[in-house]
């Protein structure tokens, strides 16, 4: 998926390389969960590609699509491993979270852009991506256990719509110098996103705990929007199969605000 998504962008990037009102910017930009609605989920630090078109100086909008790729959760652990023969192995397992968007809408631009400041309010809509990896260490232990896969992946997607606006600091202005036509800016904008119910793993709330053949009785209360994430393991004496957990799947409506700060230049 993230592949599809670059490729778009690299496409609609060369095709439009010589417009007169291409927008491109490179920014910064960090997902903000809503923890009323999403309180089991962190903040989503990333970079992004913004690309617009404007198909005249006349007409105030744009045309835009958003490309964004983060993450939310790293973190590598010793787990302990225990089977019904009484055989036990410890390995690290690590953990990374990620969230990916794409985003394709309008643009309506607020005051000129030969100004110092300008400004902008923003209508989009498109897909996000969650991508947890889990890789599993070998834990070289004869009388053992060892993962069957090495690496496990969880992902979910879902159709998310954005809303809000920014405001542009004109750089030429600020630095009084004549460079032509060309054009280029600081642009700092703020949305809101909203989706449906997302799926997602996140290791920062994750309790200690040994994994045994079955599920030890939890410390806290279990929330009904958890549910485990297990993986199968073989004894390598016994040639058992079992499941183990670990990891916990949370599920929760997609609400997030999206700050950004970035790079642009118009050509």
């Amino acid at each position: 998926m993230k592949k599809r998504l670059l490729l778009y962008a690299v496409t609609l990037l060369t095709s439009a390389a010589n417009a007169q009102h291409l927008q491109v910017n490179m920014n910064y930009n960090a997902d903000i969960p809503l923890k009323q609605t999403m309180p089991m989920m962190s903040m989503n630090h990333g970079m992004g590609l913004f690309i617009g078109y404007r198909m005249s100086e006349k007409v105030p909008f744009a045309i835009t699509s958003d490309l964004s790729i983060g993450s939310f959760a790293y973190k590598s652990r010793k787990e302990k491993y225990t089977f019904s023969d009484g055989s036990v192995t410890e390995t690290y397992v690590n953990y990374s979270s990620n969230m990916s968007k794409f985003l394709f809408g309008l643009n309506y631009d607020l005051g000129r852009q030969q100004n110092l400041f300008s400004g902008y309010i923003t209508a989009q809509a498109g897909y996000a991506l969650m991508d947890s990896r889990i890789s599993i260490e070998d834990p070289n232990d004869p009388d053992g256990c060892t993962p069957l896969e090495n690496k496990n992946t969880f992902r979910y997607g879902g159709a998310i719509y954005a809303a809000g606006g920014g405001i542009r600091i004109n750089i030429k202005q600020l630095s009084k110098k004549p460079d032509g036509d060309f054009r280029h800016f600081i642009d700092i904008g703020v949305k809101y996103m909203g989706g449906g119910t997302f799926n997602y793993v996140n290791i920062k709330h994750m309790q200690e705990s040994t994994h045994g053949m079955t599920s030890p009785v939890p410390s806290q209360p279990v929330r009904e929007d958890t549910r485990d994430f297990n993986v199968q393991f073989v004894n390598v004496t016994t040639n058992d199969i079992h499941e183990h957990k670990v990891a916990e799947i949370y599920s929760s409506k997609f609400e997030m605000l999206n700050l950004k700060i970035g790079y642009m230049i118009q050509f």
